[in-house]
This record gives structure tokens, sequence and C-alpha cells, in this order.
């Protein structure tokens, strides 16, 4: 971990957003080309690198293999993401709790993700969300923020999602669960 990344206060996330390689990464982020039609955008985790995490490794990983979606991770402090960039640093090497976003560093973090969905949302036909609720609300607040609306196919596959259909039982609240890797990969188009 990076001792500047790792944030123990609201205060210390809003320095952390500021970090100048977390601002390099939203910079690149929103730079990156596309390589199919939809995204899909996850949450980050405790763990780092993603891919080693429980939910990823067990969960959001095999429920992905051989879909066609640009996979995108949303980040206390990056903002979004590329997946693909889990083990480079400062996406390896931070620690920010999702209950310190709050004040100033959420709403930074807010036109963080505001930025993403301009440069980079606007230009896939569809963002598949399989966010849990704090990530979600983030999304959905920073897609309102800005003059006029972005043109934006938002579809929610989150857990709450996966329960509200039947597809998963009321009981099932983790992206570990067979239900919601089936949901998941039902939902999501395939190569």
């Amino acid at each position: 971990m990076d001792p500047d990344l790792v944030v123990r206060s609201p205060e210390q996330g809003y320095k952390a957003i500021f970090h100048p390689a977390v601002m390099d990464q939203t910079v690149r982020a929103a730079e990156r080309r596309r390589h199919h039609r939809d995204a899909l955008l996850i949450p980050c985790s405790e763990q780092k690198p993603y891919p080693e995490s429980r939910s990823h490794k067990h969960g959001y990983g095999p429920a992905l293999e051989g879909k066609a979606v640009d996979v995108w991770v949303v980040s206390e402090p990056m903002g979004v993401i590329p997946y693909a960039w889990a083990d480079e640093y400062p996406n390896n090497a931070y620690e920010f709790p999702p209950h310190l976003v709050r004040g100033r560093a959420r709403e930074e973090l807010l036109v963080r993700i505001y930025y993403w969905l301009r440069e980079q949302g606007q230009k896939y036909d569809r963002l598949f969300l399989a966010l849990p609720e704090h990530h979600y609300r983030m999304v959905s607040d920073a897609s309102a923020l800005g003059p006029g609306s972005l043109d934006l196919d938002i579809r929610d596959l989150s857990i709450r999602a996966c329960r509200a259909s039947g597809a998963c039982p009321p009981t099932d609240f983790r992206a570990t669960s067979k239900a919601y890797r089936t949901f998941l990969r039902r939902r999501l188009p395939s190569s």
C-alpha cells in the first residue's frame, strides 16, 4: 500500500483523489479505446489486486468468461478505471473504505465519474451496472451532473436487481452466489 493512498478520514480521501498517480489514471481512462459495444461496471474490492479478491475471483470473474463487454471498475479514489489495469499502480496500492466517501471527497468523486460517463460511457450502446448500492448511487448521481442529460442506456445488473427479478433468492447478497453468477451470464452479451 502507498501510505498517501491509505484513507482513514474523508479529508484524507479528498487528498487521495488529487494524488498525481490518481489524476493520471482519470485522464488515461477517459482516453482509452473501447473494444466492445457494451460496458460493464463492477465495484473495486478491499483486497488488491481486484482479481485476487473473493468477489472477483469466485463471482465476477467466472460470470464474465466469454462475455463481449469492456469491464470497468468503480473505485474510490480513481473514479472509473479499466479492469485490465487492476495490477498497476495506484490501482493495486490504495485503501479507501466506501463509508469514508463523504463531503468534498464524494463531490469530487462524482465529478470524476461524470467525466468518465461523458468521455467514455457515451461511446457504449449500453452500460451494465453490477454494483452494490453505494457505487450504484454514485454512478446515478454522477450521471445527473452537468448541463443537459447524458444519452446513456444504463441497465441494473446488481444483486439487488437479481433478487427483484426472482432470479436470486432474497437471501443472496454476494457476487459469489451461483444464482447471481447465472443472472449476470444470462444478461450480458456473449462474444
